[in-house]
């Protein structure tokens, strides 16, 4: 309990003008825990900041990038983040909601 607090702490007071190195760095921070990998770490960041983060996951990757991948480092993060968002703002959704629409779409497509 006591890690789980000290470390999601410090994750989430960590701020920095540049939003890539304060998504990488939080990703990091919270990947550190154990049993946390980066996509739960994203999904924590999502859930505490729904209108900056999404989830990325292999629905997701699969949709924006056309590949498979099982696996994501937080360089991946940043870059499913940064597509994620570039597809929200051209289709003036928040990053959550295209999100969600994007990985329905891959569940839907390879039903």
């Amino acid at each position: 309990d006591s890690l789980v607090r000290h470390v999601t702490r410090a994750a989430f007071a960590y701020r920095a003008a540049d939003s890539d190195l304060e998504l990488s760095i939080r990703t990091r921070l919270l990947a550190a825990l154990p049993g946390i990998g980066v996509p739960v770490a994203s999904a924590i960041l999502a859930l505490v900041e729904p209108g900056r983060y999404c989830v990325v996951d292999f629905r997701g990757w699969r949709a924006v990038f056309g590949e498979e991948r099982r696996h994501f480092s937080t360089r991946d993060y940043r870059r499913y983040r940064a597509a994620i968002a570039k597809l929200a703002a051209k289709l003036e959704w928040s990053i959550q909601e295209t999100d969600s629409v994007v990985w329905e779409y891959d569940r839907r497509r390879s039903a």
